[in-house]
Order: structure tokens, then C-alpha cells, then sequence
């Protein structure tokens, strides 16, 4: 899968995907979905090689911690209460102890662990800002949040559609999103766009 994991390593991260796909399948493919994303965006602005895997990887494990959320919780219709978003919010944490613990690569802890982390510093769990968000955990932060526009999350408002949803990251480019990969993301999005209504008949 990686080329920086040893085999017991590689073993260890299938098998806990399993779990995830086991334990609720929307979040599964919500991340491999991101993973792709992050991917096709870091190559856009220059990333190659075992960097890419690595993200990749960490795309793919962003929201293992979700395993620590009841169901019920991921799957709530409406809104929130307090204690649920927090147990929402911890995700990130219990995800970067699960990354450590099977893949043994705290540089990709640490991405994962910052998925949430906003550009102007309102997010969580550190409240990190700017250039203090490590460069690939600012690129999941884009795939993620385009992919739970578009795909929909219960306890988000409705699914919108693709270009609904790369004008939210445009007016977000900033405060929510590291300017340049916001920029670079919808150019990207726009020229898959454009690609496939080439296609139409």
C-alpha cells in the first residue's frame, strides 16, 4: 500500500479498514474518496512520490476514529446535541492514536490528527493557524470538506450539488482553507468538470 510501511504495518492498516467498512461503509468510502482527492490536489501543486502514498494513507485512515461514535450519531438526521459534537470533535484524536498504533508513521499521525484545523485557527483540536498546519493535513481539510458537501452527512445540512459546493470553498479560501489549495482545487474541480461535459453527446 506504502512503501515507508513494513509488511506487518501494511497488514495491520487493512485490517483495521476492515473494520471501518464493517462498522459503517459511508464512512469507508467517504475516505477513500478523500484520500483520491487529497491525491489528484497535492499532484496539482507539485507533490510526487512517497509523499503522495503517504497521503494517501492518510486520507484513507482521516476518519478511523469515527469507530469511537456510536451510529446512531453518525447517522442522526437534524442537528447535534453539545455532548454529540463533541464526541464528533474527538474524532481526529482517536484517529491519529490508531494511525500511530497500526501504521507506525507519526508525520501521518500527525496529518490526520490536523484534518480538522481551519486556516484562520477556528478549528479543532489544536486551534493551529496558517502555515502551523502541516501542508498535508490543509490538503485533506479540502477533499474532506468538498466530499462531505457533495456526499452528504447526516448531522450536515443536505447534499449539494459540485458547483454549490466549490463556490463554498472559494468564499472559505482563507479562513477555512490554506488560500492557494482552495484556488488550486477549484481550477482542478473545474477542468474535470469541463472535461466530462466534453464528453456529453
Amino acid at each position: 500500500m506504502v512503501t515507508s510501511l513494513r509488511r506487518p504495518g501494511v497488514a495491520a492498516v487493512r485490517q483495521l479498514l476492515h473494520v471501518l467498512l464493517r462498522y459503517d461503509e459511508a464512512t469507508y468510502r467517504h475516505s477513500r474518496r478523500v484520500a483520491a482527492l487529497a491525491c489528484r490536489l497535492a499532484r496539482c501543486v507539485g507533490w510526487q512520490g512517497d509523499s503522495l502514498r503517504l497521503l494517501a494513507l492518510a486520507g484513507i485512515l482521516h476518519d478511523t476514529g469515527k469507530l469511537a461514535v456510536d451510529r446512531r450519531i453518525l447517522h442522526k438526521p437534524g442537528r447535534l446535541d453539545p455532548d454529540e459534537w463533541e464526541l464528533i470533535r474527538r474524532h481526529p484524536l482517536v484517529s491519529e492514536q490508531l494511525t500511530q498504533r497500526v501504521a507506525g508513521l507519526p508525520m501521518v499521525a500527525a496529518w490526520v490528527r490536523s484534518h480538522h484545523e481551519r486556516w484562520d485557527g477556528g478549528g479543532y483540536p489544536d486551534g493551529l493557524a496558517g502555515p502551523a498546519i502541516p501542508p498535508a493535513a490543509r490538503i485533506l481539510a479540502v477533499a474532506d470538506a468538498f466530499d462531505a458537501m457533495v456526499g452528504g452527512r447526516p448531522y450536515h445540512r443536505q447534499v449539494i450539488t459540485v458547483d454549490m459546493a466549490l463556490a463554498e470553498i472559494e468564499r472559505n479560501a482563507g479562513r477555512q482553507f490554506d488560500p492557494h489549495l482552495a484556488e488550486a482545487f477549484v481550477t482542478m474541480m473545474g477542468r474535470v468538470r469541463d472535461a466530462a461535459a466534453g464528453l456529453e453527446p
